[in-house]
């Protein structure tokens, strides 16, 4: 029923800038139990690419919450410019 397994919470954040994942939605996993998040769906202004998602506040603040909902933080928007450019 998926590319994971039915008793585990998974969440895929991707960028729509992402070079090294071609198209960025090929990263995303199918699932009863995924949550799927395109970054700039949620903030227009990050422009993160492959290399500086991992330190993107903006992602940071939504793997945490991922990780720990029961302490679920608002994560704000803000102008993230890419690693490279």
């Amino acid at each position: 029923g998926g590319d994971t397994l039915p008793v585990v919470d998974d969440t895929v954040i991707d960028t729509r800038y992402d070079e090294g994942v071609r198209p960025y939605p090929s990263a995303f996993l199918s699932g009863r139990r995924v949550r799927n998040i395109v970054l700039q769906r949620l903030c227009p202004l990050d422009l993160s690419e492959h290399l500086n998602v991992a330190f993107d506040p903006i992602v940071i603040g939504l793997t945490k919450n991922a990780l720990d909902p029961a302490h679920y933080l608002d994560v704000a928007c803000e102008l993230v410019i890419p690693a490279l450019s």
